[in-house]
């Protein structure tokens, strides 16, 4: 344990949870404010309005309100979670706040500047009227509400780890192993509906497009990879940090034992069971259960792409 960390017993372990009708309130909400967002001005050119009269738009901007719907039901525990963070761990965070931020920054900075460098595609338009105001404007949203936040706690839970480590205990090191699997849940759920509306729009736009406009499917594949690819990079050293701590925090409290000791096999049978506990001996693809809200929308995605049009 690093000198000056320790976790502040005043704050209970924080338990993620929401009232249903504030959810769901919360959710109606959220996908009125984000068809409302797709709506405006949507009729200001013909162009615009046929994209909104079609179909394939239709679904685009629904999958849109769906996603500012979820971000508004997410926020208020993912917040809750990093304040309880916060004041639990207070000194172990210690002059690691301002880097958390920037490196939650420069993972968002990464998707964003890629998109800004994107050469236009030769006889492609914007479907909707003040079509890439929009999209920054959700884009925002979605980074200010849940997808900075969330890269701040996985930060968190790598310094927190680090600074705990060896000792700590067996209360604190479930907290934080449970915060940060909550956080690869929710970003990756981001990124799975993120996957869906592109691939959504990029339907949309090509049934609009010319013969002689270039494939747009790949992109859709493209923007998932490489979100799946940065959301990789930002957990797996969090996630190895807390494995550590884990295995550290098995060996502080039950020592060691030589093979072939009268104390061995009862030393054994307890470690096995704090392992179980603890969730040591799942490995990294078990614990990649959000794996599912990430790989869906990408292997829907290859499909189109491998499948001939």
């Amino acid at each position: 344990m690093k000198s000056g960390c320790a976790s502040n017993r005043d704050e209970a372990k924080y338990e993620p949870s929401i009232d249903p009708l504030v959810a769901i309130v919360l959710g109606v909400a959220g996908f009125v404010v984000g068809l409302a967002i797709m709506f405006y001005e949507s009729r200001h050119s013909d162009p615009s309005a046929e994209f909104v009269d079609s179909t394939s738009g239709w679904v685009w901007m629904v999958l849109i309100a769906a996603q500012v719907a979820f971000w508004a039901v997410v926020a208020i525990p993912l917040w809750s979670g990093l304040r309880n963070r916060h004041h639990r761990y207070a000194a172990c965070l210690d002059g690691s706040r301002i880097r958390s931020v920037l490196f939650a920054a420069l993972f968002v900075a990464v998707p964003a500047a890629a998109l800004r460098v994107t050469p236009p595609m030769n006889g492609l338009s914007d479907p909707l009227y003040y079509h890439q105001t929009k999209i920054a404007v959700i884009s925002v949203l979605s980074w200010g509400t849940v997808v900075l936040p969330a890269l701040v706690g996985m930060f968190w839970v790598y310094t927190i780890a680090d600074r705990l480590a060896p000792e700590g205990d067996v209360e604190d090191y479930t907290d934080v192993r449970d915060s940060l699997q909550r956080l690869l849940k929710i970003l990756g759920a981001v990124i799975a509906l993120s996957t869906l509306s592109t691939g959504a729009l990029l339907q949309a736009i090509a049934e609009k497009a010319p013969k002689s406009a270039p494939p747009l499917s790949e992109l859709a594949l493209l923007w998932g990879g490489g979100a799946t690819v940065l959301l990789m990079a930002a957990y797996v050293p969090a996630y190895l940090k807390v494995q550590a701590w884990g295995k550290a925090l098995v060996t502080s409290l039950l020592g060691e034992r030589a093979l072939g000791s009268d104390e061995w096999f009862d030393w054994d049978a307890r470690r096995k069971t704090l392992d179980a506990y603890l969730q040591i001996d799942q490995g990294l693809l078990d614990r990649l259960e959000s794996g599912i809200f990430i790989l869906a929308p990408l292997l829907a995605a290859a499909v189109s792409v491998a499948v001939p049009h």
